[in-house]
């Protein structure tokens, strides 16, 4: 499994959305090494809850300035939030099934890296433009870490 890597083109403008992205591939990048490692399930459960929990939050934070701008794909974005929670949890009870963490699959990898990959660069990178417009910068701050 290739850890992915954080490329300044991922960014959407607003640095704590950035810095999210960024944690986000952090714990990724953790729950390949476990696997790699042959760590336990009690230890890939506790990376699993960990990118569940901060996922959660990075959506939310994320729908709330959208919804501020009143961005016209937010129907869109939140589908495909839902979706990606959704399988995140399926993902983890299959691979944690009986208390045992699995080795992951082609299908799993493939998963977590279109999960964060293609999630910010196709669904993400549409809204890079509003947030750059001025309507945006004076509700947001680009680099304010407080939203």
């Amino acid at each position: 499994m290739q850890s992915i890597q954080w490329d300044p083109s991922f960014s959407v403008g607003i640095a704590k959305l950035d810095d999210d992205h960024k944690k986000l591939i952090q714990l990724i990048n953790s729950l390949y090494e476990a696997w790699n490692l042959g760590k336990d399930g009690l230890v890939i459960g506790s990376l699993f809850d960990a990118l569940q929990v901060y996922t959660d939050s990075h959506f939310q934070r994320e729908e709330a300035v959208l919804l501020a701008l009143e961005y016209d794909r937010m129907p869109q974005q939140q589908h495909a939030h839902a979706c990606l929670v959704g399988a995140l949890q399926n993902f983890r009870t299959r691979y944690l099934a009986g208390g045992q963490a699995t080795k992951p699959t082609a299908e799993m990898n493939a998963f977590l890296r279109s999960w964060l990959l293609d999630h910010i660069l196709t669904e993400d990178l549409m809204y890079r433009a509003l947030l750059a417009s001025p309507e945006s910068l004076a509700l947001f701050d680009p680099y304010r870490l407080d939203l």
